[in-house]
């Protein structure tokens, strides 16, 4: 028989990297839940006991324990990504609430928005494997030296204060 044939959902650990690369677990369950369908798919496929069905069952249960001794650290993350999610839509908001207060001549420079939004870039982190997106911060921004150093509620001190927790 045919792999394709038996198995009605495949996966596999290229397709567990790609999913992690592309950012498209949003909880830890959902991770362990794809090596759980793994080893389901090799037991399946290569029956009860198989060399195949072993090793995979054996990673499945390595992802699950590791995943149970740090799992205040994984609700922590996903509770971080959970709040940049819905900050970044309020920001959006308040956002083009300043750029209408520029545009309108209170208190912008006189080139107007295409000047603000040359000197400005989206900035997008990864903070322990978690994308942090920072919002719109001028491109010439640099962190320490000079009269602008950074102080604890800095973005660098945000985000030391993320990675420590």
């Amino acid at each position: 028989p045919r792999y394709y044939e038996i198995i009605s959902d495949p996966i596999d650990l290229q397709t567990i990297r790609d999913k992690n690369a592309r950012y498209e677990y949003r909880t830890v369950d959902v991770f362990v839940r794809d090596f759980e369908l793994m080893k389901n798919n090799a037991i399946k496929f290569n029956g009860e006991g198989s060399n195949l069905g072993n090793e995979a069952t054996e990673m499945y249960e390595f992802v699950k324990s590791t995943v149970a001794s740090d799992r205040q650290e994984f609700t922590t993350m996903e509770e971080a990504v959970r709040d940049q999610l819905s900050g970044s839509r309020k920001k959006s908001k308040s956002s083009s609430s300043s750029k209408k207060d520029k545009s309108s001549g209170k208190g912008g420079d006189k080139g107007g928005n295409n000047a603000d939004n040359a000197a400005r870039s989206s900035s997008n982190v990864m903070v322990n494997g978690v994308p942090v997106n920072l919002g719109n911060i001028p491109t010439n921004f640099a962190f320490g030296g000079g009269d602008d150093t950074d102080t604890d509620d800095s973005t660098a001190g945000m985000l030391a204060n993320l990675t420590s927790q």
